[in-house]
């Protein structure tokens, strides 16, 4: 048989598919807030006081859960985003100040190098930064006097 010439092709489907009042949504949505996963009894009464099949109140039920999740992960996401969009700000900003800092060693050790005739490694002078201040500023003062 052709699926075109089907006795329910997807045309019928949509045609016979039924929808829900909007007083059916508030009270499904109503019963929701107290009960997210109702059980199978309480199912069929929601399905005979609505006007529905149980099936249609069953899947209703799990639809709203989905979209239920699907919100919930939206904002998860939101959050840990603006959380990322923070960090990597941050990040960006100690990559520069690090930068930064590179220079100010190279320019210490220069100056030091100048000052004493002789090349100061990179691990002395980024541990003892304070020392090479303190160093710089007492040639310069020493300089100075000559």
């Amino acid at each position: 048989m052709d699926p075109g010439t089907h006795p329910l092709s997807s045309i019928q489907k949509n045609a016979y598919k039924r929808r829900f009042t909007d007083e059916q949504i508030k009270f499904l949505e109503f019963m929701f807030e107290s009960e997210s996963r109702p059980e199978s009894r309480v199912k069929q009464q929601l399905a005979s006081e609505l006007g529905l099949e149980p099936r249609q109140v069953a899947i209703w039920f799990q639809n709203r859960r989905a979209r239920l999740k699907t919100k919930q992960i939206e904002k998860e996401y939101s959050i840990l985003k603006a959380s990322y969009d923070v960090l990597a700000s941050s990040f960006e900003s100690l990559k520069r100040e690090k930068q930064s800092l590179i220079i100010q060693v190279s320019f210490f050790r220069w100056t030091i190098g100048s000052f004493l005739s002789v090349r100061v490694p990179l691990w002395l002078s980024l541990k003892c930064l304070g020392c090479i201040l303190t160093l710089t500023r007492a040639l310069t003062f020493n300089s100075c006097i000559n």
